[in-house]
């Protein structure tokens, strides 16, 4: 019996399954996969052949992924991104996350340095992808690998280990807030042979982006889709389409007048609104006239009425002054015979 080895207890495989989110229907394949060669012995072999299985896994799967989520990125730049995301640091990285540390099984002189070596969790990170394929097959590896290791692709194209690809970049934008795929149209070029220049604009759903341009094609793309991506981020980033341009029999552009212009399909389709609202306001101001037309009539009405009670009364008291008069005028005094 090897003394450098001690089977873990049961506990401790248990939350080791619980913190990588996988539970295993063998054990023994990931008590094998944290098994380090300082302790193994003819009866518990070393991690180091589903470490080199869980590599080859693990390459597939992010390639695979990468493959299908940018379509329109070269070999170059599919290849810089898994570089960074399969990479020892990545690896250790996620197993330190992972708390595979705490279940490992090295010797003695490993484990009393101050920290265990970050190429070794590395490797037991690619050990236990492998673990998980040959316990459940391809599927539950590729689910296994692709949990964990999303937010790190995501990372990458966000530029937190590399330089940033706009063009990967723009076009998960557009896909998401305009539900397009960009394309890129050179518009032209210009200078020498020896020293060129290209302008390129980022197309997505038929809008046009403002032109970019750079010292070669790849460059020109790369610098419109960032205008492009810049554009869409800020809530602008619906630009205008250029008017058609038409042309007479000697190829020239002709000119046309405003009133001439066919109205776009957006005004098309604001048309019936327009017309909507525009009733709704002359209805509007007529019942406001009508109300304001039957208020002045009252008025006026009101001021008549009051015009007349304050003239009625004069001629009574007229009446009152003379009813005296035509009494002594009508009873004479007579005078004594």
């Amino acid at each position: 019996m090897n003394p450098r080895f001690t089977a873990p207890p049961e506990s401790d495989m248990l939350r080791c399954q619980e913190d990588i989110g996988y539970l295993f229907r063998r054990e023994g394949l990931l008590r094998k996969a944290l098994t380090h060669s300082s302790v193994k012995d003819d009866k518990h072999p070393s991690n180091e052949r589903l470490e080199f299985l869980g590599d080859a896994i693990l390459g597939m799967v992010i390639s695979e992924y990468l493959f299908s989520m940018l379509p329109h990125n070269d070999e170059g730049d599919l290849t810089k991104v898994k570089s960074v995301v399969v990479s020892s640091q990545s690896l250790s990285r996620l197993g330190l996350e992972l708390g595979l540390d705490k279940y490992l099984l090295i010797g003695k002189g490993i484990r009393l340095k101050k920290e265990i070596p970050r190429s070794l969790i590395a490797n037991v990170v690619e050990a236990v992808i492998a673990a998980v394929y040959l316990d459940r097959g391809m599927e539950a590896a590729r689910h296994f690998v692709l949990d964990h290791l999303h937010a790190y692709v995501e990372e990458v194209l966000a530029d937190e280990h590399v330089e940033k690809n706009y063009k990967s970049l723009l076009q998960q934008c557009a896909q998401k807030e305009l539900s397009g795929t960009p394309v890129y149209r050179v518009v032209g070029e210009r200078g020498p042979d020896h020293s060129k220049s290209f302008r390129v604009a980022a197309v997505v759903n038929g809008r046009e982006f403002p032109i970019g341009t750079g010292a070669s094609k790849k460059e020109a793309e790369q610098e419109a889709a960032k205008i492009a991506l810049l554009a869409i981020e800020k809530g602008s980033g619906r630009p205008k389409r250029k008017p058609r341009r038409e042309t007479n029999g000697n190829g020239r552009a002709t000119s046309r007048r405003k009133k001439d212009r066919p109205r776009t399909e957006e005004r098309k389709e604001d048309e019936p609104r327009r017309r909507k609202s525009e009733s709704r306001k002359s209805e509007s101001r007529k019942s406001e006239s009508r109300k304001s037309e039957s208020r002045k009539s009252e008025s006026r009405k009101s001021e008549s009425r009051k015009s007349e009670s304050r003239k009625k009364p004069e001629p009574r008291k007229s009446e009152e002054r003379r009813k005296p008069e035509s009494r002594k005028k009508a009873t004479p005094r007579r005078k004594p015979a």
